[in-house]
């Protein structure tokens, strides 16, 4: 059950469910589905930090912190070319947003 600050905050309700269920079924071994790289891989490594932000920023605490096997396997997925590529253009663009934002 979540303390006070999470009792009105859909996110953390909808993410704790979702968490919830994927911790039964994510395995981690290594990827969310098995031993093979899917589309929800690619879905989470985007996502997943955004959430963690989002809800870190909105409610003062990470509503995915209670999953131990997230940092290292987002860590991993880093690792690759293509996901190292998504960071590179998530980190131009977020630049370029915040130097718009400042104007």
């Amino acid at each position: 059950m979540p303390g006070a600050r999470w009792a009105r905050c859909p996110i953390w309700w909808s993410t704790a469910c979702c968490c919830a269920n994927r911790r039964r079924s994510a395995n981690f071994e290594p990827y969310l589905a098995g031993q093979e790289l899917t589309l929800a891989d690619c879905a989470a490594f985007v996502h997943l930090p955004l959430v963690s932000m989002a809800t870190k920023l909105a409610y003062g605490g990470d509503a995915l912190e209670g999953i131990a096997q997230l940092k290292p396997y987002l860590k991993m997925l880093a690792e690759r070319p293509a996901f190292a590529r998504v960071n590179e253009d998530r980190k131009i663009a977020q630049a370029a947003m915040y130097a718009r934002a400042k104007k």
